[in-house]
């Protein structure tokens, strides 16, 4: 355990919980809005995208972390099989997803000692290139997520400027 793992902790707590309460905010004319995020069209496949990402990033950074590769455990960042999350039951199926994976990663990183922090990950596509430590790695993920409910608030609040 290190002060920077649970600073870390720290931040994914908040970042879940961002993603999780806009998340729960929606419906499904939301699900349909039109977004400008590269990884989907609408805010629906933006969701499934980060949920479609989420085990697989959980899976990895297990693996990493109990000595394993890491290479190949996680989809590529743009994957064209992501599921488009569309109705109400796959909304809360997401959110669970969410509060399970974000539990479970928090857990994680609140035991991550300085040294692992400053490992270096070995290469996966769409997570890391190989050469950023694992805290680096981590910062960018969560940035990353938060990119992406950036894009998902900007579309639900044009479509509702432009049911006004």
């Amino acid at each position: 355990m290190s002060e920077r793992g649970n600073e870390l902790a720290a931040k994914a707590e908040k970042s879940y919980a961002e993603l999780i309460e806009f998340l729960q905010s929606l419906n499904e004319a939301d699900l349909k809005a039109p977004c400008d995020d590269p990884a989907g069209t609408t805010v629906g496949a933006v969701a499934g995208h980060l949920a479609d990402g989420a085990e697989h990033l959980f899976s990895w950074g297990a693996t990493v972390l109990h000595g394993g590769g890491g290479e190949g455990a996680a989809p590529s960042e743009h994957s064209h099989d992501t599921p488009v999350i569309a109705t109400a039951t796959q909304l809360n199926d997401a959110v669970a997803l969410f509060n399970r994976a974000g539990t479970a990663a928090i857990s994680l990183l609140r035991f991550l000692t300085d040294e692992q922090l400053d490992g270096m990950p070995p290469a996966a596509e769409g997570i890391s290139d190989g050469t950023a430590t694992l805290a680096q790695v981590i910062d960018e993920l969560m940035e990353h997520q938060t990119e992406h409910v950036r894009f998902m608030r900007d579309a639900v609040a044009k479509q509702a400027a432009a049911r006004e």
